[in-house]
């Protein structure tokens, strides 16, 4: 029995001898490589690693990586086995399947840009783990290159400059210490940042104000006051059935009223069926109010039923209204089902309102309105849901008002749901508002985006802040603002802030910093790398300053500072024995 393993680098060969074989006087080991061949030989009296119960000895060798290398490197070297008896003659060799593999595909996290893509490598367990390799293209399969070959190496995080708003594949794979001639590779497909933000066009688009809903006075008090008579007591009911035009029509009413002196009280109710060979109607009209000099109450439903060969109809409106004078309060319900060959809704639209009329700030108004749809036809389905509701002193004093709105919709291209809430408050023509939005929308064509925005219009500025991701997976936070800041809670100070175009903060830990230019007022540093000739200094004259002609020294224990020529007026030497002499 033998078998090999790489412990590393090194290729072991382990196997075993019988017993019942006699003992060997050695063996041979022969590994073909790549250029060369390199032989081992393996006492068979003192080399044996251990000796089973039954007789059994087990002995190991090693190629090791550098006689590998030296012999033309190869992860599968052929590897030959023979024993040699007392009299010199060589066993038919053995051959052993050797294959050191490729590492695994290394767990990958990116960071988008739009100039660059940042990405992290976890390093795989492999024992002769030795970097990794990235390759990125525009097309797939990924083609290898010395164009679209990025990095080689044992960095785990890796940058690559690519262009913005394109599509990329990036190919990536671990190798070992054998080379790239065998990988496991994975693919990713990213498409880099636009420099153009997502969100930004949306946060300074202008907010427009709500406005306060518009109160009308309730029909209800004219539909029922034609139904009043002189009569100071009626009571009628009648029941009729007649053909008008081919249309049989059968009816029913019913009126009751009451009147003594101002006080005056009525009910009617009208029913009514019609049906001809195209069309049937049912319907129903009930009429009650009551009223005493300016105090007044109305109450109005009509329920129709419509049936015909194009369309089916179910509609239900009711009207609830009090008033004196010109101060009123209603309710009104209008439900809708409408069915027709091309399509089918459903509709509800309901509205409160209270007006009380002020000698000093005129009308005053609280109203309220909730529109709920669903739509459906052959090409999409809709269902919306408007919420509205608004308060205001006199026709150009103090108002404020809210409205909800949300909406889903779907068809054979793609769906989209929203919500957008938003407040406004003002006077005369002095408004603020604040909106929320937020959707969600998937396209055959453009693929799945979302988009959450925040946004305040204060007097015509618009500031605010989003977060978007667009059908590329591309995420986007933005803030609109003339500050931005973060502070500890509870906290007086603000670590971070953004004001004026100034990024200030006040204490930082960094790993890795790229600065194109800086101002610093007071500088410590442990470790200090800095490129020959990139040094300039000013020539400072002070009390404190060692003035040093040419040729001449100055004692560095005496001397209290000293600067050292900029390259104009000379440059300065260390010298032995503690002297800093200045040349010209």
């Amino acid at each position: 029995m033998a078998t090999v393993e790489f412990t590393g680098n090194d290729l072991t060969v382990r196997f075993e001898e019988n017993p019942q074989n006699g003992r060997e006087f050695r063996y041979r080991v022969r590994y073909q490589c790549a250029a060369d061949t390199v032989v081992h030989f393996v006492d068979a009296e003192n080399a044996a690693q251990y000796t089973k119960p039954d007789g059994m000895r087990g002995y190991k060798d090693v190629l090791t990586f550098e006689e590998n290398l030296k012999a033309g490197l190869t992860r599968s070297p052929k590897v030959f086995l023979s024993t040699q008896d007392g009299a010199g003659n060589w066993s038919a060799e053995l051959e052993i399947d050797a294959l050191n593999p490729a590492p695994d595909v290394p767990p990958m996290t990116w960071f988008n840009g739009y100039d660059m893509v940042r990405f992290n490598f976890l390093k795989p367990d492999d024992t002769d783990w030795a970097g990794f390799c990235v390759w990125a293209d525009t097309q797939s399969p990924v083609r290898k290159d010395q164009i679209t070959s990025k990095y080689i190496g044992p960095n785990n995080e890796v940058s690559l400059s690519l262009l913005p708003d394109t599509d990329y594949f990036i190919t990536y794979a671990a190798y070992d210490a054998f080379g790239t001639d065998l990988l496991n590779e994975a693919t990713v497909q990213l498409h880099t940042l636009s420099e153009e933000s997502i969100l930004l066009p949306t946060l300074n688009e202008q907010l427009e104000h709500l406005s306060a809903l518009q109160v009308k006075s309730s029909t209800a008090f004219l539909k029922v006051a034609s139904a009043y008579s002189n009569n100071n007591h009626r009571a009628i009911e009648e029941l009729k059935t007649s053909i008008e035009d081919g249309t049989l029509v059968s009816s029913k009413i019913l009126i009751l009223e009451t009147r003594v002196d101002d006080a005056e009280s009525i009910l009617q109710l009208e029913q009514e069926t019609r049906a001809n060979a195209d069309e049937a109607i049912s319907q129903q009209v009930l009429l009650m109010g009551a009223r005493v000099g300016d105090a007044e109450t109305a109450i109005t439903q009509e329920l129709i039923a419509r049936a015909n060969a194009d369309e089916a109809l179910t509609e239900m409106n009711t009207q609830l209204a009090s008033r004196i004078d010109e101060n009123e309060a209603q309710f009104n319900d209008k439900i809708q089902n409408l069915v027709d060959t091309d399509s089918a809704t459903s509709q509800r639209i309901t509205e409160q309102s209270a007006v009380w009329n002020s000698d000093i700030d005129g009308k005053i108004t609280a109203a309220s309105q909730s529109i709920t749809t669903a739509y459906s036809d052959a090409d999409g389905a809709l269902s919306e849901r408007i919420d509205s509701l608004s308060a205001q002193m006199g026709d150009d004093g103090w108002m404020a008002a809210i409205e909800e709105v949300s909406r889903t919709v779907a068809d054979g291209d793609g769906a989209l749901g929203e919500r957008i809430d938003q407040i406004t408050v003002g006077y005369d023509d002095q408004f603020v508002s604040i909106q929320q939005s937020m959707s969600a929308q998937g396209s055959t064509v453009d693929g799945l985006s979302a988009q959450y925005t925040l946004r305040i219009n204060n007097g015509g500025r618009v500031s605010g802040f989003g977060l978007a991701s667009d059908p590329n997976g591309n995420s986007e936070f933005a803030v609109l603002a003339d500050r931005f800041l973060v502070a500890h809670a509870g906290g007086a100070e603000y670590p971070f802030e953004v004001v004026a175009g100034q990024v200030r903060i006040k204490e930082a830990v960094i790993d890795r910093a790229t600065i194109k230019g800086a101002q610093i007022d007071d500088l410590s540093v442990n470790t200090l790398k800095i490129a020959g000739g990139a040094i300039t200094a000013n020539q400072v004259a002070t009390a404190a300053d060692a003035y040093v002609l040419a040729n001449g020294s100055a004692d560095f224990i005496t001397t209290g500072f000293m600067t050292i020529g900029d390259g104009v007026f000379g440059s300065g030497m260390i010298c032995p024995h503690r002297v800093a002499r200045l040349v010209c």
